[in-house]
């Protein structure tokens, strides 16, 4: 069995930037659709095109940009995930808001900005460390203990590895 060599920060990073290129246009493209021609108001459709554009972020990540760097179990990495997620969304919100609604920029400049500091957050904070000290940090709060040492996982290093 082969051994995959582990992918260096800057691949990694570089690598990231093409998936959030992809998942920008999904974002914004439907950011642009779901205002424009459906009517919805602009922090719907930013709630909408935000999810749709981090789920593509993130099998993306998974299958190319951090492929085969797990240490954890997919459950957990999902619940990191998906609260990571909820607060790249709520960022992604208040910056439109912010913009848009307090200080008259258009939804799409708002938008803009937005992406720049969530891609960011969502690469230091999450996707760099997800495979490596991120679960344990849910470990040692006790967030996620349903995934703990019952299921054979286990802090080492700030690393979670398998025993």
């Amino acid at each position: 069995m082969r051994r995959r060599r582990k992918t260096g920060l800057m691949t990694q990073l570089l690598r990231y930037g093409v998936v959030g290129g992809i998942a920008f246009i999904v974002d914004y493209g439907l950011l642009y659709a779901l205002t424009e021609f459906a009517g919805l108001h602009h922090l719907v459709s930013a709630a909408i095109a935000f999810t749709a554009g981090l789920l593509v972020n993130y099998v993306l990540s998974i299958l190319w940009v951090f492929r085969g760097e797990r240490s954890w179990k997919p459950a957990a990495e999902f619940t990191a995930f998906a609260i990571i997620g909820l607060i790249g969304a709520g960022l992604n919100e208040a910056i439109i808001w912010l913009g848009t609604d307090v200080a008259g920029l258009h939804y799409l400049l708002s938008k803009l900005i937005s992406t720049a500091l969530v891609f960011f957050w969502n690469f230091f904070d999450f996707f760099n460390n997800r495979f490596r000290s991120f679960g344990a940090h849910f470990f040692r709060a006790g967030i996620v203990s349903l995934f703990s040492e019952h299921s054979g996982w286990h802090e080492e290093e700030n690393h979670c590895q398998r025993k």
